[in-house]
């Protein structure tokens, strides 16, 4: 089936759809949460999810939806929410009868969103990096590309926000979108503020999960998709593992986080934890981050720990895809060869970088405090 037509029966069945839904009555007390399109249980539709079942226990009716084939851990919480499966009827039941939608992804293709409810997109990333939305190709763009966009904007009720940069380059600019748009910083984020205690109870669960032992440190190596994976990578975990150990003492492994669309090139000791449910708790509990362009660098830099960015593709990434912001002037310390990887991790000045981090928070003007959940929460009680 060619795009035009699948244009065509996507236009037949949102209007077949949207016009049934209209019969469906909606019940105030009703979440729909969804991540990923259906591919995980996490994310910040998780994080709000969990807030609300812990401090307004019975109050709310949260339904999560899940595609056929996703592994979904075994978890307390998801016991007491009703889980149905992504783009089945009953999700279809559910998502009409819903006065909230909560997803980090954009909004359900087949259904609009109808007078009385409310569609809260968290999105996936923070900060302002890489391009995106219209702004990425410009004046390349398809109608189809830009009816999407716009139906995507209009169907939004509620843009939550990391930051002053995000909401101008990102919410604004490259979807194009509107409406009201909460500055709370991520809830996923909340994580980085809790206190010691229970970040220490988070990161012995997340060691055992990927099999460490309990006095070893571990550095997080997670770059974004890229266009072109033919690119040349050097990469020996040996090396960075050494490294790491002569700069930081005590025994360091490697753990990789490749992105969903990614295959893992990387050979020798490491462990891959691409499947691992939880990006948040991952970066809570490494203690060094490798990354690139992701916005995993968002999250990662409220915390203070040492981040490194390994653009060994900088040229050609830049040539197929810009960026919002300079990446020179991020802060984050920039390493086109595996060489200078090595180097800048020997040579790491973790004072100076606790500074640039400041810069970097205050440059993208930061919304995240640890109580986006608590506002978003006061948001949806303010609705019902």
């Amino acid at each position: 089936m060619n795009k035009q037509y699948k244009n065509y029966l996507l236009r037949f069945l949102r209007c077949l759809f949207s016009f049934l839904s209209e019969y469906v009555p909606i019940r105030k007390n009703r979440i729909v949460c969804y991540s990923f399109n259906g591919e995980q249980y996490s994310c910040s539709p998780k994080a709000i999810s969990e807030y609300l079942e812990k401090n307004y226990p019975e109050k709310f009716e949260i339904i999560w939806a899940f595609r056929k084939n996703t592994p979904i851990e075994k978890n307390k919480m998801l016991n007491k929410f009703t889980v149905v499966p992504y783009n089945s009827l009953r999700f279809l039941y559910y998502y009409a009868s819903a006065k909230f939608i909560i997803t980090n992804i954009y909004p359900y293709q087949l259904l609009k969103t109808k007078s009385g409810q409310i569609v809260i997109d968290t999105w996936h990333g923070g900060g302002a990096y890489k391009v995106a939305g219209l702004d990425q190709n410009k004046n390349q763009n398809s109608k189809q590309m830009i009816k999407a966009m716009e139906f995507n904007s209009e169907n939004i009720s509620l843009f939550i926000s990391s930051s002053r940069m995000f909401t101008k380059h990102f919410i604004r600019n490259g979807l194009r979108f509107k409406g009201k748009v909460l500055k709370t910083g991520l809830q996923r984020n909340d994580i980085f503020f809790l206190s010691p205690e229970e970040k220490e109870k988070i990161k012995q669960k997340t060691f055992r999960k990927i099999g460490l032992e309990k006095n070893t440190h571990f550095c997080l190596y997670a770059p974004t998709w890229k266009y072109d994976e033919k690119y040349p990578f050097v990469f020996n975990a040996e090396t960075l593992s050494k490294a790491l150990e002569q700069r930081f003492g005590g025994k360091w492994v490697i753990v990789t986080r490749m992105h969903h669309l990614s295959k893992n090139k990387i050979n020798g000791n490491v462990i891959d934890a691409s499947n691992y449910p939880d990006m948040q708790e991952l970066l809570l509990s490494a203690d060094f981050l490798i990354s690139d362009y992701s916005s995993a660098i968002w999250d990662y830099s409220l915390t203070h720990k040492p981040c490194l960015l390994y653009t060994y593709d900088l040229k050609n990434y830049l040539d197929k895809r810009s960026m919002y912001i300079d990446i020179k002037k991020w802060g984050f310390p920039l390493c086109e060869t595996f060489d200078e990887l090595i180097n800048a991790v020997i040579t790491f000045d973790e004072a100076d970088f606790v500074e640039r981090m400041k810069y970097h928070y205050n440059l993208m003007g930061g919304y995240d405090k640890g109580n986006a959940c608590k506002q978003l929460a006061g948001f949806i009680l303010r609705q019902i």
